[in-house]
């Protein structure tokens, strides 16, 4: 579906990285009341507070950030496959092929805004702009939220065929900031993207025994969810995509100072992983109906744990 904001394509080019995010902020303005809109469907939202936002950004510079961050040139869909692909891009990428299924498994990417198009850089950029900013803090009712430069754990991610996503919660501090995450925001990329190759974003219950959301990472798709010790989420099947194409979006991540509510917060698994992120199985019966069928997949264990 195309976008709401309606401007000559050529407008996107050839601009700095900053003077684009700039233009992009002054286009969406009448858009981003959307996000005030929505911040009682955030807070209701299930299992977690969530919210997603569809066709907000000018397809003409999505189109220019493919150009920057296209699908696979070559089939792939192995570790050495994923290596080559990740050190092609260049030194600032990397390439996480965890066979066993515990973690990512076939995914490249970079959180260096250096080694990014123009295009790509305007939308991180725009991210971090005060502006959008005081509107993720509209929509999710959680601030004052501060950026991340250095974009730890975040940036550019492309998830290769056959790859996935274990289910997890994320890492709950920033490692030299010493900030509380607490907003995620994912941008998905992926244009003609068929469902039937999955990859959608799966959403748990704290419990793992029930998967309550099911998003496809289509084109033009803004999740954004609040990020705590039971915000379980991933793609835990492999991806059934052609060799030729990938699943790709783009990354960021918010946190606060202080102390974060005590109900966020996992104290057991804490004790034992007091920073890093929390990986873990669903429960067979619970898995989402985008899944696979249960027999013989890493995700759907005899057991879960």
């Amino acid at each position: 579906m195309a976008s709401n904001v309606a401007l000559p394509p050529n407008i996107w080019q050839n601009g700095t990285a900053e003077s684009t995010a700039l233009l992009l902020e002054k286009a969406l303005k009448s858009e981003l009341h959307r996000f005030k809109a929505g911040h009682d469907e955030f807070r209701g939202a299930r299992p977690y507070p969530h919210h997603v936002l569809d066709n907000l950004f000018p397809d003409a510079l999505l189109d220019l950030v493919d150009d920057e961050f296209p699908d696979p040139t070559q089939p792939l869909g192995n570790a050495a496959a994923c290596k080559i692909a990740a050190k092609e891009r260049g030194h600032h990428w990397h390439c996480t092929a965890h066979g066993t299924g515990n973690g990512g498994n076939l995914k490249i990417g970079t959180p260096e805004e250096v080694g990014m198009g123009a295009s790509t850089r305007a939308l991180m950029r725009f991210f971090k702009r005060p502006s959008f900013v005081r509107h993720l803090e509209m929509l999710t009712g959680i601030g004052p939220l501060v950026v991340d430069e250095t974009n730890v754990g975040a940036g550019l991610h492309q998830i290769l065929h056959n790859g996935s996503l274990q289910l997890h919660a994320d890492f709950n501090r920033h490692p030299s900031l010493m900030l509380e995450r607490r907003v995620n925001v994912f941008l998905y990329l992926n244009s003609r993207w068929d469902t039937s190759w999955g990859g959608d974003l799966e959403l748990w219950d704290k419990t793992l025994s029930t998967c309550s959301q099911s998003i496809a990472p289509h084109r033009n798709r803004l999740v954004v969810f609040a990020s705590t010790d039971f915000s379980y989420h991933g793609h835990p099947a492999p991806l059934a995509c052609p060799p030729h194409r990938s699943r790709r979006s783009i990354a960021i991540y918010y946190y606060t100072a202080g102390v974060r509510p005590e109900e966020e917060v996992n104290a057991t698994a804490r004790k034992k992983f007091p920073r890093t992120t929390l990986y873990r199985k669903g429960s067979c019966d619970g898995r989402c109906a985008s899944s696979k069928e249960a027999a013989g997949f890493p995700f759907c264990p005899s057991g879960r744990r």
